[in-house]
């Protein structure tokens, strides 16, 4: 049995070293596949831009912006507020390689939103204690007021964003297009 262990680890380890290589180089493939779809979309689209305004005590303008607004990066400030556009490392991209016929997607997803907990909790207090059980955990919202959700609507950040790279796959007919 020893020497079928010997075989099938020496086999095992090899495969593994070689699994370790292929996945530090298509983490780079990605990686050059993402900076190259971000300069395509500098080079190619308008970005979006818009100017919020943050709570007076909020600190940083990057911190406020990573927090409510992400997907977004910071352009200036002014006297109205931040100037904000959107980040093209966070807009979904496709390309179709007519060489190969494959589609190579880049998809963004988000969480759901989060509770900023210690703001709720330093700011209204008394809510905190409304929507949370005794030990400080959160009720269901079905059990909470209205009234309740409503004022805890300030009190929500949106979801991290994530960016992936889907499968490529074989593009459609219609896909491949004017190629």
């Amino acid at each position: 049995m020893s020497e079928n262990l010997d075989t099938i680890t020496k086999e095992l380890g090899t495969r593994y070293e070689v699994s370790k290589t292929a996945a530090a180089e298509l983490a780079a493939k990605k990686s050059d596949f993402y900076t190259a779809i971000d300069a395509e979309i500098i080079e190619t689209t308008t970005l979006a831009q818009q100017t919020v305004a943050p709570p007076k005590d909020f600190g940083e303008p990057e911190t406020y912006v990573k927090v409510f607004y992400p997907g977004w990066y910071v352009i200036e400030e002014n006297e109205e507020g931040i100037l904000i556009e959107e980040d093209p490392a966070f807009k979904k991209f496709v390309h179709v390689n007519p060489e190969d016929g494959k589609l190579y997607r880049r998809n963004i997803s988000q969480e759901g939103p989060s509770l900023d907990d210690e703001r709720l909790q330093q700011e209204d207090p008394a809510l905190w204690k409304r929507i949370t059980k005794p030990a400080r955990v959160l009720k269901p919202f079905y059990t909470v007021s209205n009234k309740d959700l409503a004022a805890l609507q300030a009190y929500l950040v949106p979801g991290k964003m994530t960016v992936k790279l889907d499968a490529p796959r074989a593009a459609k007919p219609e896909e491949l297009g004017d190629i």
